[in-house]
């Protein structure tokens, strides 16, 4: 993508930049499961997404980095504890950052695969996406899907759905505890499994809800309204 001097957003990957001037770009998000290890090694959480960005031509002045940690609702200390990690070619890097609402703050960027990351052990939730697809209407078979906010998700989720119907919903409102057991609710109906913890590292998995209903039942709200968690 090329830009003139302005301040610019990506809609689907939510990353920002400022620039002076013209600048050519590429940039995609990237599978993170590559950093699984070392961020077991280094007791980190990744909380946004790894982004690899391309300068082609041009000067950046500013990147803003996205990641989905609530601020409002997580540990005073996040602030302070949260690194962007630079994957290069002789190993990693760690860059400190000033984090806003949704973006970590990066000054005249050099660029590798770049994401935001946090210290185990402090206390975050973050922001969630929620799908839901049928796979069967009599009886209802439903695949619900919550899981960090992140585009790249999103897109392996739909993939592997193609053949099932999507229900649209709004995603929660409520930011979910990263690293813990939730649970799905639902009256009526079978949920496999019991609960599911909320990880960014590794592509999400579902709860399979089977509910002896028809047609009749309203499925946005049965999917929104038990939407829950256990501590």
């Amino acid at each position: 993508i090329s830009t003139p001097a302005g301040r610019f957003e990506c809609s689907r990957t939510r990353i920002r930049w400022v620039c002076v001037g013209d600048v050519t770009l590429q940039y995609r998000a990237v599978d993170g499961r590559f950093l699984s290890t070392e961020l077991e090694r280094l007791r980190c959480e990744r909380i946004g997404p790894v982004i690899d960005v391309t300068v082609i031509s041009g000067k950046l002045e500013e990147a803003h980095l996205p990641h989905y940690a609530c601020l409002a609702e997580s540990d005073r200390s996040l602030k302070e504890s949260v690194k962007v990690l630079n994957v290069e070619d002789d190993g990693l890097t760690f860059e400190s950052v000033e984090l806003t609402r949704f973006h970590a703050k990066i000054l005249q960027p050099y660029f590798s695969p770049k994401t935001v990351l946090m210290k185990l052990g402090i206390s975050v939730k973050v922001h969630c996406d929620l799908l839901i697809f049928m796979t069967q209407k009599i009886p209802i078979i439903l695949h619900v899907y919550f899981f960090p906010s992140d585009s790249l998700f999103k897109e392996k989720i739909k993939v592997e759905e193609k053949s099932s119907q999507p229900i649209k919903c709004p995603r929660p409102e409520t930011p979910l505890r990263m690293m813990k057991r939730h649970s799905l609710e639902v009256p009526g109906a079978s949920v496999q499994p019991d609960e599911i913890k909320l990880r960014g590292d590794i592509d999400p998995n579902f709860f399979k809800v089977k509910h002896p209903v028809g047609d009749d039942i309203k499925i946005n709200q049965f999917g929104l309204q038990q939407f829950g968690k256990k501590n």
